[in-house]
């Protein structure tokens, strides 16, 4: 299959409303969510959402990862909290709640100096693989690629949420 068309779009649910920003009005949502759908093979929407420091999704982004699958996404790429939190699935589709940080000069836990990037692979339009490469600052932000117990620490962090 060639040509597949993929969309785009990004939320955020941190703060105060700005201009220019796209915040998570769910009208809004719905509509841009609706209408890109519409026009594309695979439909990704990012997101910055939860609360920082923590390692679970809270209801508000679980709820709102829910939405907007129902409304047509196929894959949730969140971030925000600094931490990374566990993957997901809801009604066959995809959700990474939080990669964690991979470049920041947070040094101050270990938690914070740890990501991962993440890496979807489609076949046609089906998500069909998921690959995650761990990551740890150094030297307020420079990441390195983690091996070994570390690397093996770290995916068991991603686990999906039980």
């Amino acid at each position: 299959m060639n040509n597949i068309r993929v969309g785009f779009l990004a939320y955020n649910d941190i703060g105060v409303k700005e201009e220019g920003v796209s915040s998570t009005d769910a009208n809004i949502m719905e509509k841009e969510i609706q209408n890109l759908r519409n026009n594309v093979d695979v439909l990704v929407v990012s997101m910055s959402w939860g609360e920082e420091y923590t390692a679970t999704p809270s209801a508000k982004q679980i709820e709102l990862a829910h939405f907007i699958i129902d409304r047509g996404a196929d894959l949730i790429l969140g971030n925000h909290p600094h931490w990374i939190q566990p993957q997901d699935t809801y009604n066959g589709k995809y959700i990474m709640y939080s990669h964690g940080n991979t470049i920041f000069d947070q040094m101050w836990s270990e938690e914070t100096r740890t990501g991962v990037i993440g890496k979807y692979t489609f076949s046609g339009m089906r998500l069909v693989d998921i690959e995650f490469i761990p990551t740890y600052i150094q030297d307020y932000g420079q990441p390195i690629l983690l091996t070994g117990d570390a690397k093996e620490k770290v995916m068991r962090k991603i686990k999906s949420i039980q």
